[in-house]
């Protein structure tokens, strides 16, 4: 199938250009305006109790959903003066005057009297709204005139929402400018041929546009989060990057071989060709998969990949082959690259088999090779046990930053726990504040403020006797109590305060214990920050090892077909799982250990943010599984051809390891630039699939793969003859020499 159709787009090749053309051409506007019409997909837990309560609380509490945003405002050395007060008074009025603000509280102060605060009630209840709201308020409180030493913060939803936005497109844009000409650098490199370094960049940009365009049309049937076309665009390019060279390298061996264009054509999609399809449908099916965790932004990120992937894979097995048949001959200019490139290869390898000296002499000692390779990888993996989950931090924000200094000076001068509650959401059919319910409501409150690690307790239960009777006649409820009490009196809202970071594991233990405290009554349901962190942290526990096993078994499936072998699909995805663990020790060390803090200059962690294991093992599951996959399909077509297992890894590794560590390094490239970022998240991405892709392409594929492979000998081929007759027959094709 995949050789006739190299010979199909070697006989039309302008008409598959042609019909690419076109299909950018429409594609382009769609993928531009994707931006436009993505928002924020918000981290909830569907089905949990934070959200059952956070349903509610939008129904029947809309004010305390407005989004908000808070002045701080500080001197540090001395208490806040008169002067002071007038100007936090004209900060007051000047913010009432904005378009976007509905309300603005009165000036709140500290105990030390050196901070004071307020808080403006935006027109919107959703955060991805207010973003283009903070500049203008940050304009209005730039005019106002404060006395020396005074400093004014913008913090809060808004404030914050919008800065974890501007880093992440700032950090994307530095990526970009630093990885692309280093890309370019290297491509011409390996290829040691511009025409020939130009045709991954077309790939990947082909599959990328259309699978943009993909998504905006998918994104009125799945909300999309705003940062789903840098993930697509992100892994677009990797595979795009990866197929390419993959294609190339085949033609380029074929043509070198004495082949013509078009039989080259066929023998590279016969079997380059084919790795790429398999290999794409796992990279597609492992994020795919991700989606059914049900988390709003994982399932966005996870489409946002597969669509971008999917088309890549389409681009690659379509568009390469056809630009590849009308190079032709051309893919070598200017020639005088190549000859420059053999020369500092030889100088840095010595020889042209130096990978297959270099697997002669691992599968001469394998049980030395696989006991010490095996053992330092285990080593690494292990400190995953450890490892911890918890939400973004507004501490992980850079330094410097209004909304992350507002933030800290606010917590440190009213506590931890200050900005994010624990709600109690506490209903009754016959009212809240009836006789028969009120003194249950009461002696609740009560309960919650002995809590171990309750800094304080906000709830209608501390109005006075009088009020409480009075709320009980009044027929509409008072502004003063809106976001306590449901205009029908049958729900009402406790807030606790922690005296713990939300984000924090005692705070989390904090909502075990209210948990338990309430367990049975089905009156009282316990949502907020921690709360909602809790049950994603929960949601992702329970879900994730049961489609992590349906991945790697989807993965074997697939491997098993392509590869017609029962053993090396198993090895295959238990060394791409020991690379994903590996990569998840380092996340503890790096990041929840805080060895790197000192390095990058992050605020140390106590745990890593929840979306990064899930998002490092589908992306590198399927990154892994792509260098598996050629590595072996390059081996499996010596071994038809010889019946030499050995000889056939080393030539298969000779052929294949100079292209799988390029690609192993432009990868690199690509995420060594995101683990730059100031914003810790986008580190632990970053620089924790660099170090398993560099992991993966070094002492798995280099050492344990051949290692392995000699102690299985004729083992590695076995497949029962009865499970041979449903499998696709083997397709040969014959080697040059």
């Amino acid at each position: 199938m995949f050789e006739t159709l190299g010979e199909k787009i070697a006989a039309r090749r302008w008409w598959v250009i042609g019909a690419w053309a076109v299909l950018l051409l429409v594609a382009l506007p769609f993928s531009f305006s994707l931006t436009k019409v993505v928002n924020s997909t918000g981290t909830t837990a569907p089905g949990s109790q934070s959200a059952a309560v956070q349903t509610v609380v939008d129904r029947s509490f809309p004010s305390a959903t407005r989004v908000t945003a808070m002045v701080v405002f500080h001197r540090p050395f001395r208490p806040l003066d008169a002067r002071d007060r007038l100007a936090i008074r004209q900060a007051t009025l000047d913010l009432k005057g904005d378009h976007n603000v509905q309300k603005v509280s009165r000036p709140g102060f500290a105990k030390n009297g050196r901070l004071a605060y307020i808080v403006l009630t935006l027109k919107t209840h959703k955060a991805v709204d207010s973003t283009g709201m903070v500049p203008g308020l940050k304009k209005r409180l730039a005019l106002v005139r404060l006395p020396p030493g005074l400093s004014a913060d913008l913090t809060g939803t808004a404030p914050i929402f919008a800065a974890f936005n501007n880093t992440v497109a700032v950090s994307l844009s530095r990526a970009e400018i630093l990885t692309l000409p280093l890309t370019i650098l290297v491509l011409v490199f390996v290829f040691g041929s511009i025409a020939a370094s130009l045709i991954p960049g077309l790939t990947a940009f082909a599959g990328i546009t259309l699978g943009l365009a993909a998504l905006y049309l998918l994104r009125s049937f799945v909300p999309l989060t705003n940062s789903v076309q840098n993930a697509a665009a992100m892994l677009g390019l990797g595979v795009g990057i990866d197929y390419s060279l993959i294609l190339i390298s085949r033609f380029r061996r074929e043509s070198a071989a004495g082949r013509t264009v078009s039989q080259a054509l066929a023998v590279t999609c016969a079997t380059a060709g084919k790795t790429v399809a398999f290999s794409g449908c796992i990279v597609a099916a492992t994020n795919l998969i991700l989606s059914a965790i049900g988390q709003p932004l994982l399932v966005s990120l996870s489409l946002g990949v597969f669509a971008s992937v999917t088309c890549t894979v389409l681009a690659s097995l379509t568009l390469t082959p056809a630009l590849l048949a009308c190079l032709g001959p051309h893919l070598e200019w200017p020639r005088g690259l190549g000859r420059w490139k053999t020369r500092v290869v030889g100088v840095a390898f010595g020889h042209r088999g130096f990978w297959a000296s270099h697997a002669r002499r691992i599968m001469a000692r394998p049980w030395a090779v696989l006991i010490a390779t095996g053992t330092v990888v285990l080593l690494l993996a292990i400190p995953a046990l450890n490892l911890r989950l918890q939400d973004i931090s507004t501490l992980s924000l850079p330094p410097g930053l209004p909304a992350r200094e507002g933030y800290l000076r606010y917590t440190q001068a009213f506590g931890a726990g200050s900005l994010g509650p624990i709600t109690l959401l506490v209903h009754s059919p016959d009212g809240v504040l009836s006789p028969g319910f009120y003194p249950k409501l009461r002696r609740l409150e009560k309960n919650l403020r002995q809590e171990a690690g309750v800094a304080r307790v906000v709830g209608v239960a501390d109005l006075p006797g009088p009020r409480v009777a009075a709320l009980r006649l009044l027929p509409r409820r008072p502004k003063s109590v809106e976001n306590l009490l449901s205009a029908d009196r049958r729900s009402t809202l406790i807030y606790v305060y922690p005296k713990t970071d939300p984000n924090s594991q005692a705070s989390f233990e904090l909502v075990h214990r209210l948990r338990r405290l309430v367990a049975g009554d089905k009156h009282v349901l316990v949502g907020g920050s921690a709360a909602k962190i809790v049950d994603i942290i929960n949601g992702i526990g329970s879900s994730f090892p049961a489609l992590a096993l349906a991945v790697m078994a989807l993965t074997y499936l697939i491997l098993l077909v392509l590869l017609r072998s029962i053993l090396l699909p198993l090895k295959a995805v238990l060394l791409t799982l020991l690379s994903t663990l590996a990569s998840y020790g380092f996340l503890f060390l790096f990041f929840q250990a805080g060895y790197g803090s000192a390095l990058l200059g992050f605020h140390p962690q106590t745990a890593i943010a929840w979306s990064s294991p899930p998002l490092v093992f589908s992306i590198l599951f399927g990154l892994s599984t792509d260098y598996e996959v050629f590595l072996l399909s390059r081996i499996q077509e010596h071994y038809q051809a010889t019946g030499d297992n050995r000889e056939s890894v080393a030539r298969g590794l000779e052929e294949t390891a100079g292209i799988i560590t390029s690609a192993a390094f432009l990868m690199v490239t690509v995420f060594v630039s995101f683990g730059f970022s100031p914003l810790v998240l986008m580190q632990e991405i970053g620089l924790g699939m660099s170090f398993a892709i560099i992991l993966d392409a070094t002492l798995v594929r280099m050492r344990l793969v051949p290692a392995t492979m000699a102690l299985l000998g004729p083992w590695n081929w076995w497949l029962p003859p009865w499970l041979s007759r449903f499998l696709p027959p083997p397709e040969t094709v014959k080697l040059e020499e």
